[in-house]
């Protein structure tokens, strides 16, 4: 419990010295302003939706066990 309030108030302190706007240009269009911590927010979870998508699909197509053939190899 101790260390999950630490990181939140680290996570608000980190948040609150960030709060300035920042230019963010897209591909096409005028830049948008927001703030940064919003900036560093998104790109964080953008990167971790993106780290389990991966490993869900690599789970998907890992071939699968044949459980029989390791039960017939194991010693007794």
């Amino acid at each position: 419990m101790l260390l999950y309030l630490v990181i939140v108030t680290l996570i608000i302190i980190f948040a609150s010295q960030n709060l300035a706007d920042v230019n963010v240009y897209l591909i096409a269009g005028r830049p948008a302003q927001m703030p940064l911590v919003l900036v560093i927010g998104l790109s964080f979870f953008t990167g971790f939706a993106m780290a389990i998508v991966t490993v869900i699909r690599r789970a998907i197509r890992r071939p699968k066990r044949d459980e029989s053939k390791f039960l017939q190899s194991r010693p007794e």
